[in-house]
């Protein structure tokens, strides 16, 4: 656990305590908006999209469509020159937003819920700095009307939250409109206006590192890279200080606004946050609109069990009503929402319907029987790991802007997945360090999906090459190899692709190592009954919280996870389980 004194030491990069607390505002731009930015040469969305595809080397017609987003630019410009002038970076120059020089707009990167653009004023738009002022706008690529505001008031107040109380290194939040209504926000999306944090992306960096022969001052930058990202988890992991109200409840983070008011908009003071229902992440918001089963809120909830059961009785009670039919999927980005704005589309299962109500039975006993075993063991363990923390769901390398110069986190940029969870749930490395292009085991590759969780990696078992280095992969080789030395393309991805998983098995166990000795509730274990034959094994922290992170994903994904995962469930259907209900010791 870290002290006040360390805690910003042990996150290089981490917001200066001694910075002034701000307050991040929902913005709504002046009426005038477009009279005022008449002056301004503004690009389409279209022009934005054609240059970032010609700039990353890639352009087609398809690509274009399905990165259009329908959002008004100029609208959008006209937020982001505000919120500058409202900061005070413009107000000196005497002059009001729209009689300068005109901004200039690009699209900065794009993912698979979001798409991040640079808005950049000219020097001459304030008299007390020669240099540009930039800001980046961070627009949702769900289709319309599929993210409540709800939702992106939470992940605003999460990141703030993470950055003024915990000193976490997060984008400043200047402000955000959460509506699609053009009557409440001109741009006609949803959009965050923060920070520009300059470096490179902690994705790019690690593919370079990979990609070069290996070095010890390589492997000496690998781990300097995991001790930064096992020191920030580690944080992100401390138990949740709020008001006393809502210190021991589940779900996710909002601004409380009463009292914000009452602390004169101290967002360093915890107080100004409370608990409130989960707000699923984008990918689960965006797979229950296609499949019309929209969770009802759930939560605060006072502990796990509570949470979980809530969850369940809700998801059944979507299932009753709607059955388990299968909606067609159309084209683009657009698709779920069309689901949303033109009704449930159904096509005939396979099996009929018959056989989905039985399965819908099955999944239905089988969830049930998954939950409450699941909590009857967890209701053993020490109760520092039940204590409510931060809980990131998509902690991957993508998400991490470092310094190249001193690979210290600069900031962590995606919040969408972030809940309050029990510390149980925290188990989870980082993305990067959980390859899934095969179990080496196996190879099996089925469309039920029971044994591939993207969170569980399976550990390599042979930590050394049990075959040559490809020719072609020999520095100084020609790509084209000499006749009749030729080496198949299957030779070659399996080779690359078991030395990733070999590397990863050895990076993930020293993330192990530094997150048990960063915080000692890594380290726990406990001897657990396993299977029919009540076999006695030791498990470690990471098998534990995995397990209930198979639960916490089922149920946050709904009804069509599960079908997913049918043979997994089905196996808790009459009352087989991996695990026992006594746990027998702990350590």
């Amino acid at each position: 656990m870290y002290n006040d004194a360390e805690r910003n030491s042990n996150i290089p990069g981490t917001p200066d305590s001694t910075e002034k607390t701000y307050f991040p505002y929902e913005q709504v731009i002046l009426s005038e908006w477009m009279a005022l930015s008449a002056g301004w040469t503004i690009p389409s969305e279209s022009e934005i999209v054609v240059e970032y595809l010609e700039r990353e080397g890639w352009c087609t017609s398809d690509e274009i469509e399905d990165m259009l987003l329908g959002f008004d630019v100029r609208a959008l410009v006209f937020a982001a020159a505000e919120v500058l002038h409202r900061e005070g970076e413009l107000k000196s120059s005497g002059l009001p937003v729209g009689t300068l020089s005109s901004p200039t707009i690009y699209l900065h990167s794009t993912g698979a819920f979001n798409q991040v653009y640079v808005v950049t004023l000219p020097a001459p738009f304030s008299s007390c700095t020669s240099q540009d002022l930039q800001i980046l706008a961070r627009l949702p690529k769900l289709g319309r009307n599929c993210i409540p505001p709800s939702k992106i008031d939470s992940v605003v107040a999460t990141m703030t939250f993470a950055r003024q109380c915990r000193g976490l290194p997060v984008p400043r939040i200047f402000a955000w409109n959460a509506h699609y209504d053009i009557n409440h926000n001109p741009v006609g999306s949803p959009y965050i206006l923060m920070e520009f944090v300059s470096g490179v992306s902690l994705e790019d960096y690690w593919t370079r590192l990979c990609s070069q022969p290996r070095s010890s001052n390589q492997e000496r930058k690998k781990e300097a890279i995991i001790a930064a990202c096992a020191q920030f988890h580690a944080r992100l992991c401390e138990p949740l200080i709020l008001h006393p109200r809502n210190d021991h409840m589940l779900g996710s983070l909002y601004f409380d606004w009463l009292q914000v008011d009452r602390n004169s908009q101290d967002m360093a003071d915890p107080e100004c946050y409370r608990m409130g229902p989960l707000a699923p992440g984008f990918d689960a918001l965006r797979k229950r609109q296609c499949y019309s089963s929209q969770l009802d809120p759930v939560g605060p909830a006072e502990d796990l069990r509570t949470l979980w059961r809530t969850c369940l009785r809700k998801e059944l009670e979507t299932i009753k009503k709607i059955g388990l039919g299968m909606p067609r999927k159309t084209s683009g980005h657009g698709d779920y929402g069309a689901f949303a704005e033109g009704g449930r589309k159904e096509m005939e299962p396979e099996g009929g319907r018959h056989h989905m109500d039985e399965l819908a039975k099955s999944l239905s006993v089988g969830m049930g029987n998954l939950v409450e075993r699941t909590l009857s063991t967890s209701s053993g363990i020490d109760v520092s790991l039940l204590r409510p923390c931060l809980s990131m769901d998509d902690w991957a390398f993508r998400n991490i802007i470092i310094d190249p110069s001193t690979l210290t986190i600069r900031a962590v940029v995606d919040w969408d997945d972030v809940y309050v969870l029990p510390f149980l749930l925290s188990g989870r490395y980082p993305e990067d360090l959980c390859p899934t292009h095969g179990d080496s085991a196996s190879g099996v590759n089925t469309s039920d999906q029971s044994d591939d969780w993207d969170f569980i990696p399976k550990d390599e078992e042979m930590l050394v090459m049990p075959f040559p280095l490809p020719d072609v992969l020999k520095k100084g080789c020609s790509i084209s190899p000499e006749p009749g030395k030729t080496e198949s393309h299957e030779h070659i991805l399996g080779w690359l692709q078991l030395n990733e998983r070999i590397e990863c098995t050895i990076w993930r166990g020293v993330y192990r190592e530094k997150m048990a000795a960063l915080d000692p509730r890594f380290s726990f274990g406990i001897i657990v009954e396993v299977g029919d034959a009540a076999e006695l094994q030791f498990w470690e922290f990471w098998e534990i919280s995995q397990e209930a992170m198979k639960v916490q994903r089922l149920l946050l994904y709904g009804w069509r996870k599960w079908v997913d995962y049918s043979r997994f469930i089905e196996g808790y259907t009459e009352g087989h389980t991996k695990l026992s209900n006594s746990l027998l010791e702990y350590h």
